[in-house]
C-alpha cells in the first residue's frame, strides 16, 4: 500500500495547533507522571496523581453507598474549607496494601478511620511516608471502646506510638479527658463530622394530626443502645398519646438481639413496624415521610448520627446526656424509662416548638462540628494555601442539602 505524503503546506494551520500541542505535551511528561505510570503497571494500584493536603482512607469490607458516605463527608467539609482532599479504599488494612496509592505523590496527612489499622501497619507506613502526618482516628466513646477486640490495648499501643514517631498520630472523635491525661502531644481530638452546607430552607413540621405519632428507634442492637428503655417508654407513652414505633436496625447481619427485641414489643402490647436496613436515598426518604420523634436515649455515644438525620428535616429528637448536642430539654435520664417517656410525650405536646428547635440545633451542630475539625487538621498540618479563616467562609460555596452520613 503506498502511502500519500501530505506537504506542511496542506495541513490546515487549526490542525497543526493541535498536533504542535500533543507533541509539547508528551515531551513535559513530569517525573510525578512516571512515578503514577510506573506504580500503575507494577501493582494495578491507581495512585494518587497528585499531591493532597488530606487523605481520607477508608478500611476493606463491602463499599456501600453508606461505607461511601462516611469515606466522603470529611472530604467535602475540608474542600470547602480551601483543603485539597479526596479519599481512597484499598482492598486491606496491610501496610503494602495502602502504600501503592501514595508511592507516587504521598500526601500532607492521611487520615485512616477506626482502630482497623493496626499501630504496627501505620509505623510501616510512617517510617516508609515520612513527609505524611498519619492520623489514626477512632469514632468510638471510651465505653463504647469496650465492644473493638482488644480495643483500648489497641489504643494505648497507638499512643504510644505517636509519642515516638514525630509524624505518628491518635485522634478521638470526642473530646475526652483521656487527651489531657495520657501525657501525648500528637493525641488530639479530630471530631466527625455530618454536613457541609446545612439547608437553612426547611421549615418547623406541623404536629401529627388524625394519625399515630411515629416513633423511630434506629441503632445497632447493641447493650449500651439502650433499646430496652426506650421501648418501655414508648409503651409508657403509649398510655396517654397514640403513637407507633418504628424500629431498624444497622448492620441487620450482626444483630442477634432482634428476637429479644421482638419478644419485649409482644410482652408490652407496643405497636410497632420493624423495616429492614435500606440503601442511603431510601432511608432519608423514609425518615422525611413517615417519622415524626427519633428516639436516641443511648448510654454513650462519641457522636451520634440518627438524631442528626432526624433534624436536617425538622423531626425532633429524643436521646440521653450522651447525645451531647442535643438541648437539656431533649436529654432524658437513659436509666429511667419514666424520663425518657416524659420527654417523649412533651415532645408530642409541644411538637412545632421542638421541631423548631431541631433545625436550629441540627444547624449549630453541623457548623460546629465542621468547624472543630478544620481547626484540628489546621492544628496537625496548617493552613492550606488560601484558607478560609472563618467557619461561614469555610461552609460557604458548599453544596446545600448534600447528603449526611450514618
Amino acid at each position: 500500500m503506498q502511502t500519500e505524503v501530505i506537504a506542511r503546506s496542506e495541513i490546515p494551520a487549526e490542525t497543526r495547533s493541535v498536533i504542535h500541542n500533543a507533541r509539547r505535551m508528551v515531551a513535559e511528561v513530569t517525573p510525578a507522571q512516571k512515578r503514577v505510570e510506573a506504580v500503575r503497571k507494577a501493582t494495578g494500584v491507581e495512585p494518587l496523581a497528585a499531591t493532597f493536603d488530606v487523605v481520607h482512607v477508608g478500611t476493606h469490607g463491602m463499599p456501600d453507598a453508606w461505607f461511601m458516605n462516611k469515606l466522603d463527608l470529611p472530604v467535602r467539609v475540608l474542600q470547602a474549607a480551601g483543603y485539597t482532599a479526596t479519599q481512597v479504599v484499598p482492598a486491606s488494612c496491610r501496610a503494602n496494601d495502602l502504600a501503592p496509592y501514595f508511592a507516587a505523590n504521598p500526601p500532607r496527612l492521611a487520615l485512616l478511620r477506626g482502630l482497623l489499622y493496626t499501630p504496627e501497619a501505620v509505623r510501616e507506613l510512617a517510617l516508609q511516608f515520612p513527609i505524611t502526618q498519619w492520623v489514626s482516628q477512632v469514632q468510638s466513646s471510651q465505653p463504647y471502646l469496650l465492644r473493638h477486640p482488644l480495643g483500648h490495648a489497641k489504643q494505648a499501643e497507638h499512643i504510644a506510638l505517636a509519642k515516638e514517631l514525630p509524624n505518628a498520630w491518635y485522634a478521638i472523635a470526642d473530646d475526652t479527658p483521656l487527651l489531657r491525661l495520657c501525657g501525648c502531644e500528637r493525641a488530639v481530638h479530630v471530631p466527625n463530622v455530618f454536613e457541609a452546607a446545612p439547608d437553612l430552607t426547611r421549615k418547623p413540621r406541623r404536629k401529627p394530626k388524625g394519625r399515630p405519632a411515629v416513633v423511630s428507634i434506629i441503632c445497632a442492637l447493641r447493650d449500651l443502645k439502650n433499646w430496652p428503655n426506650a421501648l418501655i417508654a414508648c409503651a409508657l407513652a403509649a398510655q396517654t398519646h397514640d403513637l407507633t414505633v418504628l424500629l431498624q436496625w444497622t448492620r441487620p447481619e450482626r444483630n442477634d438481639q432482634e428476637p429479644q427485641v421482638r419478644a419485649l414489643c409482644e410482652l408490652l402490647g407496643l405497636r410497632h413496624e420493624v423495616l429492614p436496613w435500606q440503601a442511603p436515598a431510601d432511608y432519608w426518604h423514609e425518615i422525611n415521610e413517615r417519622v415524626d420523634v427519633c428516639l436516641q436515649p443511648t448510654f454513650t455515644e462519641s457522636f451520634c448520627y440518627v438524631p442528626l438525620e432526624h433534624m436536617r428535616h425538622g423531626i425532633p429528637a429524643v436521646g440521653s446526656p450522651a447525645v451531647a448536642y442535643l438541648p437539656k430539654t431533649q436529654q432524658a435520664n437513659p436509666d429511667d424509662a419514666r424520663d425518657i417517656a416524659a420527654k417523649l410525650c412533651d415532645t408530642i405536646d409541644n411538637y412545632r416548638v421542638r421541631s423548631t428547635t431541631a433545625l436550629k440545633c441540627y444547624r449549630d451542630t453541623c457548623a460546629a462540628q465542621a468547624g472543630a475539625f478544620i481547626a484540628s487538621i489546621a492544628r496537625i498540618i496548617g493552613q492550606p494555601a488560601g484558607a478560609k479563616t472563618t467557619l461561614q467562609d469555610a461552609l460557604h460555596g458548599a453544596e446545600p442539602g448534600e447528603a449526611p452520613i450514618l
